[in-house]
């Protein structure tokens, strides 16, 4: 159990600072050029957003500097003290969930997504904390189309889902199947 225990949180942990290391160049070296070492703009509680940014890097990507106050795609987005609280506190919700599921599963695709899915919410609530929102930057497009711009925590949050939709759609029950037809 503690084996399991330890490798969650080293996983975890590897993915929340890569997580952090890519806003942190974003924010402070790309687009402010002057900012603070990353140890201290990782514990800085009191920073202020900078302001949008965009860096065109090709035809169909910018790296730009938008905040995300809400959840995915930006619904319910307010700049309410309040709504930082409860976006982060059901953020912290669904990753112990997630770490309840993982210490209890056999299967290594669930654990694989628990540990995308804890990662990206803790990434996004650190954020939250320290900015009140959450510091998105890659912004893909193509033909006028904009999909809404994202981070590493959030990409960590949709394939860990996506893992657990292909499993249960596609894994889920082959067994079953293969033994009734024996």
């Amino acid at each position: 159990m503690k084996l399991k225990a330890l490798s969650l949180f080293i996983f975890v942990y590897v993915l929340f600072i890569f997580d952090q290391i890519t806003k942190w160049l974003i924010i402070e070296r790309l687009f402010k050029q002057d900012g603070q070492d990353f140890i201290g703009w990782l514990l800085n509680m009191k920073q202020d957003r900078l302001d949008f940014h965009l860096q065109e890097i090709n035809p169909f990507f910018n790296l730009v500097m938008v905040w995300n106050k809400g959840v995915s795609f930006g619904m319910f987005a307010n700049d309410a003290r309040m709504s930082v609280i409860l976006l982060s506190g059901f953020a912290c919700i669904m990753a112990l969930a997630f770490a309840i599921w993982f210490m209890r599963t056999t299967s290594d695709l669930i654990k694989l997504s628990s540990i995308l899915v804890i990662s990206g919410a803790l990434g996004n609530v650190w954020d939250r904390l320290r900015f009140g929102a959450v510091a998105d930057f890659l912004d893909f497009h193509a033909l006028g189309w904009h999909y809404p711009a994202f981070n590493v925590a959030d990409s960590c949050i949709v394939v860990g889902v996506g893992i657990l939709l292909f499993k249960s759609i596609f894994l889920d029950g082959k067994d079953d199947k293969k033994a009734s037809t024996e």
